[in-house]
């Protein structure tokens, strides 16, 4: 489960409703997916032989899981700046007349931008890894290089070496 900061869940409840949901979801995903008889009947054997290690394997499976999922949902709500976004929205003022947002607004209202960061991010990632790509093709340019020199210096030397062999064999 996630405790946000009291900075972040202070006064803004779409941040933790947002937290909320996540938690929600991820037990509901460990509850349905991840329960004891689930994998009993996935490893029938073990079970049988050895039905605490099973046990005991699974609660680090649903650790892990918890664990790498929070980790990456928490990652994510950091580079997107997720808390900073929801609290701006409930911030804004509201009129007598006006009504609440509807999550499907909110969404639609920062889509582009949330995928406008990402595909910066990505850009900057296909960047990186087009000039690790050049520096690798350069170096394996290299080494083929030295090999095809090392294998004409092996041939030179065999054909220099072989003529002499040859007569000190006779």
């Amino acid at each position: 489960m996630i405790k946000p900061s009291n900075e972040q869940s202070s006064n803004n409840r779409r941040y933790r409703a947002l937290i909320a949901v996540f938690d929600k979801a991820l037990d509901s995903i460990i509850k349905k997916d991840c329960s004891l008889s689930h994998f009993n009947d996935a490893f029938p054997q073990l079970y049988r032989d050895n039905p605490t290690f099973l046990s005991d394997a699974r609660l680090k499976l649903i650790n892990a899981f918890q664990t790498s999922t929070t980790n990456e949902f928490m990652e994510l709500v950091e580079q997107l700046d997720l808390a900073n976004l929801l609290n701006s929205l409930d911030q804004l003022p509201q009129t007598e007349d006006s009504q609440p947002m509807e999550p499907t607004t909110i969404v639609a209202a920062h889509v582009n931008q949330v995928a406008s960061i990402e595909k910066e991010r990505l850009e900057t990632q296909l960047s990186q890894d087009i000039e690790e790509n050049r520096l690798l093709q350069a170096e394996v340019a290299q080494k083929i290089t030295l090999l095809n020199d090392l294998t004409n210096a092996t041939k030179s030397m065999y054909e220099k070496v072989l003529p002499e062999f040859q007569t000190a064999l006779r």
